[in-house]
């Protein structure tokens, strides 16, 4: 077997001392790279948050919510079913007021008219003033203006008014009594309602002008 100088082994240990440093400084290398990759702080982007308007929907109207108007054709109705004098006479009986011990006259607007079964309802506006006479003049007393809708059926082979509501207390109160069509025409703007109101008055005074005989 020959024998390797030992020279020949002298260089055989260096170069490989040589390559296993030059490995391990680039895996040093290699895992700090990996190091500074992992710890690097990342560029952020702020995040925009866009606001959107709020959006209400468009209520339309039903029919029932349209406003019914007082025509012609509903007074002659009311009038053909029930006289006028039948329907003031109830309500100065029911409604009206003497607190300083006059006499109450009443004027109304018919709003509409239906019809339940054998029962008739009549939607009227009602205008009751308490007048009375001092020193020759007409005086004004209690009055009241309010919604009214009276019950009317046939009895005894005619149509007789049996019973009565106002517009009591609360809005809750008024729609379980009112339908919807004739609230608008209770909640008359206020230069119609003003109209409506001073139209009603003057109808109350010239009938107690008439009563007394004064002005």
């Amino acid at each position: 077997m020959k024998k390797i100088p030992i020279s020949c082994w002298l260089t055989l240990f260096v170069s490989f001392t040589f390559l296993f440093n030059a490995c391990s400084t680039s895996t040093q290398n290699s895992g700090a790279t990996s190091i500074i990759q992992v710890t690097a702080t990342p560029t952020l982007t702020p995040l925009t948050q866009t606001v959107r308007p709020t959006v209400l929907p468009t209520l339309t109207p039903t029919p029932q919510q349209e406003s019914i108007r007082e025509t012609p054709q509903q007074t002659s109705e009311v009038n053909r079913i029930i006289s006028p004098e039948a329907i003031k006479d109830f309500l100065v009986e029911k409604v009206g007021v003497t607190a300083f011990g006059g006499k109450v006259f009443c004027a109304y607007q018919v709003m509409g008219i239906e019809q339940e079964s054998q029962v008739i309802k009549i939607y009227l506006w009602a205008f009751l003033q308490e007048y009375l006479v001092e020193q020759q003049s007409l005086v004004e007393g209690t009055g009241t203006s309010e919604p009214i809708v009276i019950f009317v059926k046939m009895q005894n082979g005619k149509y007789e008014i049996f019973d009565y509501k106002d517009a009591g207390e609360g809005y809750q109160y008024l729609t379980q009594n009112f339908p919807p069509g004739i609230l608008p025409l209770i909640n008359l703007p206020a230069d119609e309602y003003n109209q409506r109101s001073a139209s009603l008055s003057n109808e109350t005074r010239n009938e107690a002008e008439t009563y007394f005989g004064v002005h």
